[in-house]
């Protein structure tokens, strides 16, 4: 039996995943960095940004991550909502621990810098070789 902590521990403190969004009808994809800080995932993308709008519009997401171990490819498909992180000390506490953000934006009160939390719903897990699976959640 998988337990939720295996499913979560296979993000990596920085893991590099596809976040989709929906504008309007249509399921929008794209290459993200999300950040698992304690139990909680965010993402961090700029103000003028599609997503911003396409999440304050519909904050329903799905994040994919994927990853190679012979024979074939893993994946987690995580299901939730993206729920902006209005707590400063938050903010500054992900912009302090995680360099790439320095590199995008001036500091955590710069007014572009938008800061997304996860709140996973489900989990759907195959581990490699296998063919069928896991739902968690």
């Amino acid at each position: 039996m998988v337990s939720l902590r295996e499913v979560i521990d296979k993000f990596g403190t920085l893991s590099y995943v596809v976040l989709a969004t929906v504008e309007g009808t249509k399921p929008r994809l794209r290459p993200m960095t999300l950040v698992r800080h304690g139990a909680s995932f965010f993402f961090a993308t700029g103000s003028e940004a599609n997503k911003v709008k396409q999440l304050e519009s519909n904050p329903q997401v799905e994040i994919i991550l994927q990853w190679k171990e012979e024979p074939n490819n893993g994946y987690i498909r995580l299901d939730g909502k993206a729920v902006r992180e209005t707590n400063k000390e938050t903010v500054a506490d992900l912009y302090e621990r995680f360099e790439y953000l320095s590199k995008l934006w001036k500091g955590p009160d710069d007014p572009t810098l938008v800061v997304y939390r996860v709140e996973a719903r489900n989990y759907d897990y195959m581990k490699p070789g296998e063919w069928a699976s896991i739902k968690i959640g």
